[in-house]
């Protein structure tokens, strides 16, 4: 049974086959996936936290944000 497919994708050209990995291969990537996926959610949750939060009445801003450029008057 061959271990590639011979349907033609959307471009016509026939996907090939991805090379093997060792099992110890194989267990760092589902673990650097994993960590991956873990720390987006982590992400993901901190920015809705902020997002979500209330804010003071009146308030536009938690923080006033510092302006860019000064002024100086002489």
């Amino acid at each position: 049974m061959p271990s590639t497919l011979h349907r033609p994708d959307a471009e016509g050209a026939a996907p090939t086959a991805a090379p093997r990995l060792r099992p110890d291969e194989l267990a760092v990537r589902v673990r650097a996936l994993r960590r991956a996926r873990r720390d987006a959610r982590t992400r993901a949750s901190r920015v809705r936290r902020v997002l979500l939060a209330p804010t003071p009445v009146g308030d536009t801003y938690a923080q006033v944000p510092e302006t860019r450029h000064q002024h100086w008057e002489n």
